[in-house]
């Protein structure tokens, strides 16, 4: 059976839709920005470890023992990320070193596919007591996925401000489309109402 033509039905639903489509704009946008920030933030934990590490071992001479030792420091100083990287010489691809979480490096010329996960290779220079003594390359590995309870609980907070918002603009539609629909009945009644005496009126104005 075909429903009748209602305004206020109308009424009700381009205000809940206006309202959700609204909402949900700033829940995207705000999910944009926060994947975003985090993204940077694992490229700035990577940049900043390896910067820290070239100041570390530029008046100190470069072992296995003292990466080891930088490598439990680096890690406690990163709770919910794991860190590890490899240093290795460019031409002959042979490894120096691997150090804090190894096992989760991948291979030397491959890419973590994660969104999480961070893999930046830049040169670390010609230091003292690293053998070979030429120019070495430095990977260092950022796996944040421990980090992502806090952006769960942001995305099940959107969720739910999502459904509030929707529910509440349902009933606020409802009320909103009631009133003015009533309104706008009434003022069609008036008109109509009035109609005949305007009618009336402009007749007895008229000259004989």
């Amino acid at each position: 059976m075909k429903r009748t033509w209602s305004l206020e039905r109308r009424l009700t639903i381009w205000f809940t839709a206006l309202t959700l489509a609204l909402v949900s704009a700033i829940i995207v946008l705000s999910t944009f920005f926060v994947l975003g920030a985090t993204a940077r933030e694992f490229e700035a934990v990577a940049m900043e470890e390896i910067d820290e590490l070239r100041a570390i071992f530029r008046d100190r001479a470069l072992t296995r023992e003292a990466m080891a030792e930088e490598a439990v420091v680096l890690t406690k100083s990163h709770p919910g990320v794991r860190v590890a990287w490899r240093i290795w010489d460019p031409e002959t691809g042979v490894e120096w070193g691997r150090f804090g979480e190894a096992q989760q490096l991948p291979p030397l010329g491959e890419r973590p596919n994660e969104p999480w996960v961070r893999l930046r290779e830049v040169p670390f220079g010609s230091l003292e007591g690293a053998d070979p003594e030429g120019p070495l390359w430095i990977g260092m590995y950022v796996d944040g996925r421990g980090r992502l309870f806090p952006l769960k609980k942001f995305a099940a907070i959107a969720g739910l401000m999502l459904l509030g918002a929707g529910l509440s603009a349902l009933l606020a539609g409802a009320l909103f489309g009631r009133k003015t629909a009533r309104l706008l009945e009434r003022v069609a009644d008036r008109v109509q109402s009035s109609e005949p005496e305007a009618d009336t009126w402009r007749a007895q104005e008229n000259p004989p």
